[in-house]
């Protein structure tokens, strides 16, 4: 090929790239100028195909007859109910169960009556409304509603809630009466300093009592109280703490009380235990004579104004005035301080005595009961018994309180007068047994 050839060949190619470039300068002005408006098309394209994807949802939404609902959703069409009109237990719209928020076993919510089908601690286990324990087996003593054990309500000898009567024991208590228990009192020791009564000069002395309080105590409730006084020779501590002697073993008289209010054997109170034998700690006669005026003039206004109690302040007025939730038992010669110091002198102040194995004068009792201030006085409960084989006190104890019932009006044996006999003799057997069967009937509701 000539140099004349070759020359044209190369000016064709580079013609060629020209053309190209040109080709391609005018492509790109194109796209470039055009490409917002694509873009603008390709939007408005997908908006409108979502619109109509949304239009034909709307459409389904507006058209389903929603036949059925799970957690709040349509299963159809999957719309979400998301504002309940609750009605009695669900939605009326889904059905979604209402949370219930009950007062009164009714939901403030959805209107609901709970209907009480299942009960648990004597309360509803879905609204959690308090049986009212309408009665109760006479047996058993369990509640024909809720199942929950309850105490018997005793009035004049008969329980209000079953038509029964106390159940009294003759043999000693079962030591499984005396075994722990999940749910235990709590016992306190106070210490104060009283007048010697029986001092010519009117010395001061140094004492304690105990003071018994069962469990779940609260407050805001009033509660009967029970001062128990120890036999000769005993103290605060005898009647609740100390370990006494109880057949071939020892038990304490804080575990029978933890026993009886768990088991409902008898209304909770509390009880006091004082000293009585002044003799003992000072040389002076007259122990007796001592709790009579301590009775009046500490323990009972001190319990009172530190203690939930029935009575509406610490003065012996207000004490009078709710007598009968205040009571007075004894052993021995705990139960001649019940006679002496009660019943003939603080007579205003207890509705109900309990006295057990005591060597008593019946007439002066019934005397002092049937005359005076103690004339229009009720009696509460007056509950005796000794050991069956305790020759001495146990034949001064039923002739004393056969007197003493007979010469009243204001007692009627099998109503508000009770006398037991244990089998036994002068001992813890017999006064433990004694306290168990005088608690059931001391404090009537």
């Amino acid at each position: 090929m000539n140099k004349k050839s070759k020359r044209g060949n190369s000016l064709v190619w580079l013609l060629c790239i020209l053309l190209f470039l040109l080709l391609a300068g005018g492509a790109y002005y194109l796209i470039s100028s055009h490409l917002p408006a694509l873009s603008n098309h390709i939007e408005e394209a997908a908006q409108s195909v979502s619109s109509k994807n949304d239009d034909d949802q709307q459409a389904l939404l507006f058209s389903c007859k929603h036949p059925s609902f799970e957690n709040g959703a349509c299963t159809v069409c999957g719309w979400k109910c998301e504002e309940h009109e609750f009605n009695n237990g669900a939605c009326m719209i889904c059905g979604t169960p209402c949370p219930h928020e009950f007062h009164d076993g009714v939901c403030s919510i959805c209107g609901f009556k709970c209907p009480h089908e299942s009960w648990e601690d004597g309360a509803c286990a879905v609204c959690g409304t308090p049986c009212s324990h309408p009665g109760h087996d006479q047996e058993t003593a369990l509640c024909v509603v809720c199942g929950q054990k309850q105490y018997h309500h005793y009035d004049r000898g008969v329980c209000t809630d079953c038509g029964g009567t106390p159940v009294f024991y003759t043999d000693p208590l079962p030591l499984s009466f005396y075994e722990p228990v999940e749910h235990k009192g709590t016992i306190t020791k106070h210490e104060y300093t009283t007048t010697l009564w029986g001092a010519h000069d009117r010395s001061e002395i140094d004492k304690a009592f105990n003071v018994y309080l069962p469990y779940g105590y609260d407050e805001s409730q009033p509660y009967d109280v029970l001062i128990l006084i120890h036999g000769g020779g005993g103290s605060e501590d005898s009647w609740l703490v100390d370990l006494v002697p109880y057949g071939e073993t020892e038990v304490t008289g804080g575990s029978l009380l933890d026993y009886m209010f768990e088991q409902k054997v008898c209304k909770p109170c509390i009880v006091v235990t004082p000293v009585t034998n002044t003799r003992f700690l000072t040389g002076v006669e007259g122990g007796i004579y001592q709790m009579r005026e301590e009775l009046r003039d500490y323990i009972l206004p001190y319990i009172v104004e530190h203690y939930s109690t029935y009575a509406s302040d610490s003065s012996l007025d207000a004490i009078s005035a709710a007598r009968e939730h205040f009571g007075l038992g004894g052993l021995s010669n705990g139960a001649l301080c019940v006679f002496e110091a009660g019943f003939q002198y603080n007579f205003t102040l207890f509705g109900s005595y309990a006295a057990f194995s005591g060597d008593y004068e019946p007439w002066n009792t019934a005397s002092a009961i049937r005359n005076g201030e103690f004339a229009e006085l009720p009696i509460t409960c007056f509950f005796a018994g000794a050991g069956s084989i305790d020759d001495f006190q146990q034949q001064n104890s039923k002739i004393g309180f056969d007197y003493i019932v007979e010469n009243t009006d204001r007692l009627v044996e099998g109503e508000n007068a009770f006398y037991v006999d244990v089998a036994g003799g002068h001992d813890w057997t017999v006064w433990f047994t004694d306290l168990y069967n005088a608690m059931q009937v001391m404090f009537p509701d």
